[in-house]
């Protein structure tokens, strides 16, 4: 029951295994406001009816702009935003990602951007931005991307403009790192879009030396869609059962994993059932090993 004459339901689906979904009944009923008290007074940070006109996915064509504003731009946004737009670019078409504007309370309203469909995977995120400086621009290595915004309940700047381009990507392949701090230590995250038939080599950190304790590393790789992914060991050697390497398929690090591997022996290679998937490298704190060597290959299904 909601507690007033508004409500809102959000789903989202990714890029494999779909179920049969849901059914829900939706009905408008009179409150008896003689038998039933008044609802309490809500201040947590459920979207506001003006936030609900803030998710929008876009499909750009090669060359194709689009310009995303906060609500009432460049009037001052409102209260209790939760935005997300979502950009899906045509097949080999990478996205350009430009900020015109940028002004939001510091600290409490901020951006968030990254690649992918949306901010549920941890690992996409680029940019977490807030207060008047303009964020980088920045350049998606695949063909989808998104931005989000959230506001509190108070003190509303006049948000952000921004443009997001569809353009072809250069005939070789491009790479983007990052670097982010954990618990754990250093973390790195590398995003690679490989076009048809071609080859990227993945390396643990330092290669052929000896890879650094605490390490978190992750790296999404993608292709062209109707193509797979064939991965083939060169050369391993971790710490057994310490340092791991896990291998999976989607965008999403941990989910659907295909192998763990540990030691001296070399993995047998594998070819993937759809156009994406990740590794993560994760060492621990002590003995440190020259590490792995893999190609993975774009081949036609």
């Amino acid at each position: 029951m909601t507690q007033g004459n508004t409500a809102w339901i959000d789903f989202h689906s990714d890029d494999s295994d779909s179920n049969e979904g849901f059914e829900i009944t939706v009905t408008a009923v009179k409150q008896d406001i003689t038998t039933t008290p008044a609802p309490p007074q809500v201040t947590t940070s459920a979207p506001t009816t003006a936030a609900l006109g803030c998710r929008r996915t876009f499909h750009l064509q090669e060359d194709d702009t689009v310009t995303v504003t906060t609500p009432n731009y460049p009037s001052p946004y409102d209260d209790l935003l939760d935005c997300l737009w979502v950009f899906i670019a045509s097949d080999q078409s990478v996205l350009e990602v430009s900020f015109q504007t940028f002004s939001s309370e510091l600290g409490y309203d901020y951006m968030e951007a990254g690649e992918g469909f949306g901010p549920t995977d941890g690992t996409t995120i680029i940019h977490r931005h807030s207060g008047a400086q303009l964020p980088d621009d920045f350049s998606a290595m695949s063909s989808s991307a998104w931005i989000s915004f959230y506001s509190d309940v108070s003190m509303n700047d006049s948000g952000f403009e921004v443009k997001v381009t569809a353009l072809q990507p250069q005939p070789d392949v491009t790479t983007r790192s990052t670097k982010r701090t954990t618990s754990r230590g250093p973390e790195c995250l590398t995003v690679l879009s490989i076009p048809a038939e071609n080859t990227v080599i993945v390396e643990s950190p330092n290669y052929p030396s000896r890879y650094a304790n605490n390490l978190e590393c992750i790296w999404i790789i993608s292709t062209v869609e109707g193509y797979q992914l064939n991965v083939i060991f060169t050369t391993f050697d971790t710490e057994q059962e310490y340092d791991v390497l896990e291998t999976g398929e989607g965008i999403e690090p941990d989910k659907r994993r295909f192998d763990q591997f540990s030691g001296s022996t070399l993995p047998d290679g594998f070819t993937t059932l759809s156009s994406s998937m990740w590794i993560v490298f994760r060492s621990d704190r002590s003995v440190n090993k020259s590490g792995f060597r893999l190609t993975v290959t774009s081949v036609q299904y």
